[in-house]
Order: structure tokens, then sequence, then C-alpha cells
């Protein structure tokens, strides 16, 4: 009778995205949390949230327990897409242990020492042990037989796989967390100190820090910031964003993947990219694409007059259109002098 060891996966359930988000939950609304733990991105969560400074901060400022919660779902969601992937990386390694436990009496016979070398050259470092197989294996008795004994054999293996991915685990998060601390701890002093400064409404904050995915820059945040004050003086007005462009071109992903946009059920027919140079970026990418396909533009604004440029490899036809935009432009700067 077969016994088979659990080579399925080496995740523990308990530790996944609703676990971290309950965590986060308890800890910014009472300050309670565990001490330590032994899974490798629980105990660095708790050590940040153990830090007296911080939890002072998160308990008393509704504004930096949103930035907290943030960063640190934003940091717990990276590590646990890297372990998912990790994970399936190492799928053959896995399905090779469940394999491994069905080889049959002539198979280990004849393969059980090139399998110890090669696990052992892996897993040395891991605990282990495959100098005391081999003396098992290679003695007179021959116990690779022994299903007992091969079935200890490889539960020895997963443990050292899942030992090697704890480490491995460790090693990421170490190189993450020095520039998380630095970020955390400047934005939890600089962003409440900023928004007072400002006289910046709580709400108006965190509408469009919602839309920073936790990396604060003031040039940023007074654009997406105009953008909230912008819905809410004209909530007529179909605007949402930031979203990847195939997100905002495709209604049914779009819709799919963000039932709350504003957007939900239009077409998108303004795009507003987030500075001159991508903009012309995709402007260009989409002429080389389709050369028969009619531009117009670019098309200046802010100017007193109407100006307008045009490229030095424009056509006349290109020429012209842009010329029926400043006659226009012109068109209306007259109507609206006359009027005054």
């Amino acid at each position: 009778m077969w016994m088979y060891v659990n080579c399925g996966t080496a995740m523990n359930p308990k530790y996944d995205a609703s676990f971290y988000i309950r965590v986060l939950d308890q800890y910014v609304a009472t300050g309670e949390c565990s001490d330590t733990d032994d899974e490798p991105l629980y105990a660095y969560l708790l050590s940040i949230m153990n830090d007296p400074m911080i939890k002072i901060q998160v308990l008393t400022d509704e504004v930096c327990a949103r930035i907290f919660y943030d960063m640190m779902s934003l940091f717990i969601h990276l590590n646990l897409e890297k372990e998912k992937y990790n994970l399936q990386k190492s799928q053959s390694e896995q399905n090779g242990m469940k394999q491994t436990l069905e080889w049959s009496i002539a198979r280990r016979k004849d393969g059980w020492q090139a399998l110890l070398q090669q696990v052992s050259d892996k897993y040395e470092t891991m605990g282990f042990g495959s100098s005391f197989y081999k003396s098992q294996f290679g003695n007179e008795e021959e116990k690779y037989g022994d299903d007992e004994l091969w079935e200890r054999m490889v539960e020895d293996w997963e443990e050292a796989f899942k030992r090697n991915l704890q480490e491995q685990k460790k090693k990421e998060i170490d190189q993450r967390k020095e520039s998380l601390e630095n970020r955390l701890h400047a934005n939890l002093k600089n962003i409440p100190e900023y928004l007072r400064r400002h006289e910046v409404e709580k709400d108006e904050f965190f509408q469009a820090w919602g839309l920073m995915s936790g990396m604060w820059n003031t040039v940023d945040f007074e654009r997406i910031r105009k953008v909230v004050r912008m819905q809410k003086e004209y909530p007529e007005l179909a605007i949402d964003g930031e979203m990847q462009v195939n997100f905002a071109m495709n209604r049914e992903l779009r819709d799919a993947k963000y039932p709350f946009t504003r957007l939900k059920g239009k077409d998108v027919n303004t795009l507003i990219f987030p500075n001159l140079s991508s903009a012309n970026a995709g402007y260009k990418l989409l002429q080389a694409m389709d050369p028969d396909t009619e531009f117009i533009g670019p098309i200046q604004m802010g100017l007193n007059k109407p100006i307008h440029f045009t490229d030095f490899e424009s056509s006349v036809r290109d020429i012209v259109n842009i010329t029926a935009v400043a006659v226009i432009d012109a068109i209306v700067v007259k109507k609206k002098n006359e009027s005054r």
C-alpha cells in the first residue's frame, strides 16, 4: 500500500491575500498584531507594524493609516505574486517528486544514485541528508526496495524544497524592504505636512492617492488632483483614470476588470497622456502602423493667438488640415472679442 506525501504545493494556504487583508484591517483599526511569525512575509509585516512610531502615526492620523494600508497592500501583493511565480516555475520538480514515488523496484535500482546526487547538489545546504540514503540504498540489503524508506527520502526532498523556497522568499523580501521602508517613512512624514500646507481635503487626497499606486510625488499628485476636482465639479463628464490603454479602449475588458468605472458601458473617444513625450510617441506609433490614416495635429492649446505648428515631414493635406484648425480658432477668438 502506497502512502503519498504532499507534493502538490509548498504554499501555506493560511497566508493568502485575504489573510493579509484581515491583518491590515485589524491593525489600522486597533493597532493589534502578533509579535512575530515563522512565515517570512508575515514576519516582516509584523516587524513593521510593531514599530512604535509607525503604530502611533497609523492610529492617530487617518491619512497615515491610508498611506500605510495601501503601501503595505501593494508590497504584500507583489511578494505573493512572486511566490506564486516561483512555485509555478518549480512545478516540474514537484511533479518529479510524485513520479519518484511511483518508480518500480527496477527503476529505483538503476536511478537512485543519480537521483540522490541531483537532490543533494541542489539541497545539501537545506538539510537533505544524502549520505544516509546512500548508505542504506547501496548496502547489501539494497533498501531502495523498502517503500517506507523510499517515501521518507521523498519527504526529506520535499522538506528541503520548501526550506529553499522560504529562503528564496526571505532574500527577495530583503532586496525590497529597504526601498519600501524609506518610502514609507518619507510618505508618513511628508504627505500629511504637504496636505496641511496646501489645505488639501482628506477626501480629495484619498481619491487622488488611490490612483498613484503608492508612489508619491507632488507633481503627479497635483495633476491627478485636478482630475478629481474636475470629476467633482462636472459630474456629467465621463472621466476616469489612470488606466492602461488596452483597458481604456476595450469596453468589455474595462467593464469586467473595473466594474466601478465612470466609463462603464461607454466607448472612449479621448485619451489624455501623462506628458507631451508619451502623447507624441503614441501619435507617431499610430502613424507608423497605418500610413493611410488621416491625422490632424499636433494642435496647440493654451496660446493667446491661433498659432499651430506643422512637422517638417508634413504633407500638403496635413498643412491644409492644421490651417483649417487655425482658421476656426481665429473665428472663435473674433466672436469672443466682439461679444465683450
